[in-house]
């Protein structure tokens, strides 16, 4: 009996869904193939709005509320206007337990084994809490659509406790000052603000922290951006802590102390305002952790090179190294950039330029045709931060203003054309629109 010519994508993310997009339309079907796309989710989610999810301000409903946060973030991949797209790629929702490279099959937890030609290993990241106390038990963790909702609905249960003099004080801090930790941030201020007219209270009755690591906020971008995150952060009265490590979560509370010094420095060197061998609590109504990813247990265990975040290491093709048939991308892959020699940021846009390779280099596989090199694309950088304001990096350029976030929705609008008919995508981010922008 012939084996089935299976090209199977283990994760729909940006990187997973993209390859499964490319190969649907170049038409792999033709020759035989037959596309499997697996995830565990019923939706593929886009999280550089997940922000706006979990601060959004609603006053309505329960349950029609959390039917219009959903609906501006998460497309239906079992149904809708995204099946349009991917007539031929058959969708399980399935947890993957593993891949079995030997006898070239994709491990599915309460699934028979599915045997590839090619296979895709594109499962994106989980938290990482580097082993913090406390962070597990007691840390809102903020990567899915279920993470932004339990910080949404905690946020509301504290309001109604203010509104209701349960609570004297509001105090949310978030551990981790990249975009995800400031773009937060700045919804939530905006969100305070119109929390404090609605229900007549005051300003001061709550409080916004970020503690970061580093020495400067979004540590990742120019230091031009930072300047301006952290200026226009403060000026909404969010207390931002540098050179600052959270030691141990508590119910109710955050222990933070400065960094560990690196060779060389002097606890002077540090911008951190806690004594170096000094530690304080904090009280912490809620807490959100985004301060780091690192690769799923199951990536790490599948039996390829890995590297110590359990990344599984790339060619320049993605092609996972030391394999012939197993492709990686997306926040699985630890690609190295050669001019930086670090490997390429964990981004929603690297992620789609990486599932555009992989599709193009499983058609030229099929074609016996050589393979394509990965090209480190030109990456610009726009982050949201309290309101109708953002931030941009291009290259070299900097820029900010309300022209900026605007682009920013336009940029949301541009991936959402990219994954749906054209009506569909604009019908999708106009839902977003209309529920967000009541934040902003």
């Amino acid at each position: 009996m012939e084996t089935e010519k299976n090209i199977v994508i283990l994760g729909a993310g940006f990187a997973g869904l993209r390859v499964a997009l490319d190969l649907e339309h170049a038409g792999v079907q033709r020759e035989g193939y037959h596309v499997v796309l697996v995830d565990h989710a019923t939706h593929h989610l886009y999280t550089p709005l997940l922000y706006e999810v979990a601060s959004v301000f609603l006053d309505g409903i329960p349950e029609k509320e959390r039917f219009c946060m959903q609906q501006g973030v998460a497309v239906d991949l079992q149904g809708g206007a995204l099946r349009q797209r991917l007539r031929h790629t058959r969708v399980i929702d399935g947890t993957v337990a593993g891949i079995d490279p030997k006898q070239h099959c994709a491990l599915i937890e309460d699934h028979a084994p599915i045997p590839y030609e090619y296979c895709v290993v594109a499962l994106g990241s989980v938290v990482e809490d580097f082993g913090i106390p406390g962070i597990r038990e007691h840390a809102y963790f903020f990567k899915t659509m279920h993470d932004a909702m339990r910080i949404h609905e905690r946020i509301h249960e504290l309001v109604r406790r203010k509104e209701a003099g349960k609570e004297v004080l509001v105090s949310i801090v978030i551990g981790g000052g990249g975009p995800a930790g400031v773009e937060l941030a700045g919804e939530l201020v905006t969100f305070c603000r119109r929390t404090c007219k609605r229900f007549q209270l005051s300003q001061v009755d709550f409080t916004i922290t970020i503690v970061e690591a580093s020495n400067r906020l979004l540590a990742s971008l120019d230091a031009t951006l930072s300047v301006w995150a952290r200026e226009r952060l403060e000026r909404f009265g969010v207390v931002v802590h540098l050179d600052t490590c959270v030691k141990a979560v508590k119910k109710g509370s955050v222990v933070i102390a400065p960094r560990p010094l690196r060779d060389g420095e002097t606890a002077d060197n540090l911008l951190c305002t806690i004594a170096h061998d000094k530690e304080e609590k904090i009280e912490a109504d809620l807490f959100v952790w985004s301060g780091g990813i690192r690769a799923s247990e199951v990536v790490k265990q599948m039996p390829f090179l890995h590297d110590v975040k359990g990344r599984i290491d790339a060619e320049g093709s993605l092609l996972v190294q030391g394999e012939e048939r197993v492709f990686v991308a997306g926040d699985a892959a630890a690609l190295i950039d050669p001019v930086t020699s670090r490997v390429v940021p964990a981004l929603a846009q690297t992620s789609i330029h990486e599932g555009s390779l992989v599709a193009r280099n499983i058609v030229h596989a099929i074609r016996n045709e050589p393979y394509e090199q990965y090209r480190f694309p030109f990456l610009a950088y726009v982050v949201p931060v309290a309101g109708k304001y953002a931030f941009a990096q291009f290259g070299r350029f900097h820029f900010r203003g309300r022209i900026v976030w605007f682009l920013h929705r336009l940029i949301d609008l541009k991936y959402f054309i990219s994954i749906l008919p054209f009506f569909s995508a604009l019908a999708l981010w106009w839902r977003g629109w209309k529920v967000y922008v009541q934040n902003d």
